[in-house]
């Protein structure tokens, strides 16, 4: 009997456990959403002003800036070994999903 009540008892605490680590999980994953969502919205606002300054430029078309700015900020792999600035990851809710991911097995 001391058996079986020991096993119901790490078996509920397993299950706790690991509920809670989905629970964190969830947590981690809606905040990466709302800060790709927030980091969307502010990139896109600066991208359409590259664009305008670019269109406003006497040797461009509105095509080749749209072309040209579409992944600005977003932080990519350039020519050579180089990356090309990401913006918005200080903003707070980038910061919570980071803090959120880092301390998930916590």
């Amino acid at each position: 009997m001391k058996n079986f009540i020991l096993l119901v008892m790490l078996t509920f605490s397993f299950s706790v456990h690991a509920l809670s680590y989905e629970q964190r999980l969830q947590k981690v994953i809606d905040l990466e959403e709302q800060c790709l969502q927030e980091r969307t919205r502010l990139l896109k606002g600066l991208q359409q002003q590259k664009i305008n300054e670019c269109t406003n430029s006497d040797s461009s078309n509105k095509e080749d800036c749209e072309f040209y700015y579409s992944d600005y900020g977003w932080g990519s792999a350039s020519g050579h070994g180089l990356r090309s600035p990401r913006f918005f990851d200080q903003i707070p809710i980038c910061e919570k999903a980071f803090e959120a991911q880092e301390n998930i097995d916590r």
